[in-house]
Order: C-alpha cells, then sequence, then structure tokens
C-alpha cells in the first residue's frame, strides 16, 4: 500500500471513530448558580447507550476547583437522550451524594439539551454543536 493510501485509510478510521463523539457548547444551570460557556461532548456508543463529559464545570459558585465531570451510561435512542440513577463520576472518583435522576432530553446534529435531578438541585444544559 502506497504512504498515500496508508494516510487516506488512517484519515478514514479517524473520522469514523469521532462521528460518534459530538461536543455542544453552552449554558448550564444548577440550583441558582449558572455557568456559561460548558462543553459537553456526548459520545454515542453501540446498542444505544451513550456517555456526556462535562468539561471544566462547577457546581456552585464558591466551589474551588472546575471538574470534568462524566455521565454514564446514558441511553440514546431517536434522538432522545435519557437516565435514571446514575452515578456521576470525576477523575476515576464516583459521587454518590450527587446520583443522578430522571435524566431526559434529547441531542442531534445541531444542539444538546437535558435536564435531570442532581443530588438535592436541578441540573439544566442547554447548548449548540461546537
Amino acid at each position: 500500500m502506497s504512504l498515500k493510501k496508508t494516510i487516506f485509510a488512517a484519515l478514514a478510521l479517524a473520522a469514523a471513530l469521532a462521528a460518534g463523539a459530538q461536543t455542544y457548547v453552552g449554558t448550564m444551570t444548577i440550583g441558582d448558580y449558572t455557568q456559561r460557556g460548558v462543553e459537553v461532548t456526548l459520545t454515542q456508543k453501540q446498542g444505544g447507550s451513550a456517555s456526556a463529559l462535562m468539561h471544566r464545570v462547577k457546581f456552585a459558585r464558591m466551589m474551588p476547583v472546575r471538574l470534568d465531570v462524566e455521565l454514564k451510561p446514558l441511553r440514546l435512542a431517536d434522538g432522545r437522550l435519557a437516565a435514571d440513577s446514575l452515578v456521576p463520576t470525576a477523575g476515576n472518583k464516583s459521587y454518590e451524594k450527587f446520583t443522578v435522576r430522571r435524566l431526559a432530553g434529547t441531542a442531534d446534529a445541531s444542539a444538546l439539551r437535558f435536564k435531570c435531578r442532581m443530588g438535592k438541585k436541578e441540573l439544566a444544559f442547554d447548548g449548540k454543536k461546537k
């Protein structure tokens, strides 16, 4: 195989692997705290499951650090996103105190929107594709 064909095949494979992940930028509100410019990467897996990685988020104004928080497993079918009783993780640590309940939303090529109960607070995200 020529170098040109090898490079083309590698690029095609990389594009195929990345096709299951979309990044959205928007506003996250949790309780009375709002954070703008939040990036969420939604990765679709085989069999209708998905995960959402919320990049560098805070959940309160006085929270001293920002975390990359992952929500999984999510169900994603026909543009509908759902989950119940999932424990968010950040940096290989589980946060049972902030268990996500009744997550419901929509995801498509242009926007991601979801709401849920996270611990004792309501969380909402509304974003557009990056």
